[in-house]
């Protein structure tokens, strides 16, 4: 299922391979050959001699290549290829010939659509960000291989809106929730929740002394080069055990609230000099486009999205991230600050899930997203032994990999 190839500029014949997680509508025709754009797509092609291969924007799946003499080699993980693999930038096409590659790029940020400026009603807003949701979950369940769905659902309002979402569209689903502790956060939050839903029972997947001991290493291997930092050693190690369980469950596809936070401001130093002060359209275009650019700069560094991608893609679980969606993620750069306001705290998002689904944490001022580190207890004092055991792991890893 991964995406990996080698191709050989004088001597092999046409090969191909791709990942599409939408049915492409948009394309462009770009250096002799044709690419779909504004949606999640992933493609390797040798043809005539040349080599082509593209990471759309926002990049749900990362690629990587290396040329060695005529042999080009790509894949998804930089240390399986030979020589010094150089990544595909999302949004880029590298194109490769005797002598030499090239990055062309070719849709490599959102676009920065015009902020509405007719009045708009707070509960009209909701209405049409549910209908644009809908529509991005339904577009990437027609793409999932047959098998069962999956969910990760951390227990938040963005992974539980996926589920609700799936529900309206009649979807059978399993969530998947981690957790050091059956009375840690996440897992509390999902079953209180996705029972007041009517949804299913969220499978809750321990973490204890042993799978940390016998699977770190795994989880870290499959991350890949962004060295010992502990919030994301736990979250692999949280991404690695849930990969687990859905294969053993036999889920095909893994859907997850990844994304909201990025397009609705939740990046840390997006707005060092934007403030609350107005509703006017030139502050909603300086919010709109300090988005944009705090989200490439983001993707650039791949961290929690390659992260979930790598993991759960090794275990040949296709992954879906809908709040990426392209229409979606435009129609939100688009709105005035009545709407969504400068604040870190995704306060619009709030306001849907208290009209959306049960009442719920984030109906307190003090909710933030804890993701798949502090509310999976990896915090909690019980569970300290193994924020240390990982820390300690983590650095012989990074330190051997570093040393060789």
């Amino acid at each position: 299922m991964r995406i990996s190839g080698s191709y050989n500029l004088k001597t092999s014949p046409k090969i191909s391979s791709s990942d599409f997680q939408i049915q492409p509508t948009n394309f462009i025709d770009l250096e002799e050959i044709r690419l779909p754009i504004s949606g999640p797509f992933a493609l390797a092609e040798g043809k005539h001699g040349s080599c082509y291969i593209y990471s759309s924007y926002p990049s749900e799946i990362p690629l990587y290549f290396s040329v060695i003499k005529n042999e080009v080699h790509w894949g998804e993980l930089k240390g399986k290829l030979p020589g010094n693999p150089e990544r595909v930038k999302p949004g880029y096409l590298a194109h490769i010939k005797p002598g030499g590659y090239k990055l062309v790029p070719v849709q490599n940020q959102l676009p920065a659509p015009a902020i509405r400026q007719e009045k708009v009603f707070i509960k009209d807003a909701i209405a049409e960000y549910w209908e644009l949701l809908l529509v991005a979950v339904q577009r990437r369940l027609a793409t999932c291989p047959p098998g069962k769905i999956a969910v990760s659902c951390s227990g938040g309002v963005d992974s539980l809106l996926i589920c609700q979402a799936l529900m309206v569209l009649e979807i059978d689903f399993i969530p998947f929730t981690a957790c050091t502790d059956y009375n840690s956060w996440d897992i509390q939050n999902a079953i209180l929740v996705l029972e007041a839903m009517s949804g299913p029972k969220p499978v809750a997947v321990l973490i204890d002394n042993d799978f940390v001991i016998s699977h770190a290493q795994e989880a870290m291997s499959l991350y890949e080069y962004l060295g010992p930092t502990d919030k994301y050693n736990q979250a692999a190690i949280s991404y690695l055990a849930i990969a687990k369980a859905a294969e053993i469950a036999g889920c095909s596809a893994i859907f997850n609230g990844h994304g909201q936070d990025d397009v609705h401001g939740n990046i840390r130093s997006i707005y060092k000099e934007l403030k609350n002060e107005d509703d006017s359209y030139k502050q909603a275009q300086m919010w709109r486009d300090e988005r944009i650019r705090a989200l490439k700069e983001m993707l650039y560094l791949w961290n929690d999205h390659k992260l979930f991608s790598s993991i759960f893609r090794h275990y040949g679980i296709h992954v879906r991230m809908p709040y990426f969606d392209w229409d979606l993620a435009t129609w939100a750069l688009s709105q005035p600050i009545s709407i969504i306001p400068v604040d870190k705290t995704k306060p619009f998002v709030k306001k849907a899930a208290n009209l959306l689904l049960p009442p719920g944490p984030w109906n307190h001022s003090t909710y933030a997203s804890t993701g798949y580190t502090k509310g999976a207890g990896w915090e909690n004092p019980k569970s300290k032994h193994l924020s240390d055991l990982v820390e300690e792991l983590s650095r012989k890893f990074f330190n051997l990999q570093n040393s060789q």
